[in-house]
């Protein structure tokens, strides 16, 4: 699968996988501070952004298509957010030798509660109804998603002018219990250098969570960034960069 990326910088690679519903372009800022110091490549993974639609969203079938596009550029430093970072994991575990290090943002090896069924079922019914303007998809979404945040992040991945997702919205949509599911087995081990970094306002690396990452990590390193939720980049930029640039340096 080729994916579409961008990239920047010099020096060892870093690669940055974004969750689910988003695109590379999230991540863009952090990548900008990160190519300073390092060749930062940033792909929309499989079924989001401008990547093509694939046939499976489960964490092995991901990992593996990843593990395809960095076969020319490995070993690289991963960065994974949220999904992304169950994905950076699972390939961590199924492919090892691509991995220098891996940091994991604001996500744990763990089974999640369902917590999108609105946003899905808004998604399904824009693309039902297929607006050719985006301020009319937004009213529609809006009977499913109150929060205007939330929404502006979902329609960047709608095309008003072609009427359409570009996120592979029945995909997610049949696949979103594989999604929420961490599928490795307990005794599974990442052995590269790990770091969890982790929003002190976010519901998703609960202390349940973060003692499941340091069973499948032993050896990880923990950066609580206080006043952020579970978009630690978006909302501290700097120091998520500084902790990542800290972790990855010689």
């Amino acid at each position: 699968m080729k994916l579409h990326y961008q990239e920047l910088g010099s020096g060892e690679t870093v690669v940055i996988l974004h969750g689910l519903f988003g695109s590379g372009d999230n991540w863009l800022g952090p990548a900008r501070d990160l190519g300073s110091s390092h060749h930062v490549i940033v792909p929309d993974m499989p079924n989001h952004g401008s990547s093509p639609h694939g046939t499976s969203m489960r964490y092995p079938v991901m990992a593996a298509e990843i593990a395809a596009f960095l076969e020319h550029v490995a070993p690289v430093h991963l960065v994974g957010h949220s999904m992304g970072g169950k994905v950076a994991l699972a390939l961590a575990l199924d492919f090892p030798e691509l991995v220098r290090t891996i940091t994991i943002v604001d996500i744990c090896p763990v089974r999640y509660q369902p917590s999108h069924e609105s946003i899905l079922e808004g998604m399904r019914a824009v693309a039902d109804a297929a607006p050719d303007r985006r301020a009319d998809a937004d009213t529609l979404l809006a009977e499913y998603v109150a929060a205007k945040a939330v929404r502006a992040f979902l329609l960047k991945s709608y095309e008003a002018r072609s009427a359409r997702w570009k996120l592979n919205v029945p995909l997610i949509h049949a696949d979103y219990d594989h999604i929420l599911d961490w599928p490795y087995a307990d005794d599974s081990s990442v052995d590269r250098p790990c770091l969890l970094i982790y929003g002190g306002r976010s519901q998703y690396a609960t202390a349940s969570g973060r003692e499941a990452m340091k069973r499948l990590a032993p050896a990880v390193k923990m950066h609580c960034v206080q006043d952020a939720g579970h978009w630690v980049h978006a909302e501290q930029p700097r120091e998520t960069v500084e902790a990542i640039r800290g972790f990855i340096a010689p």
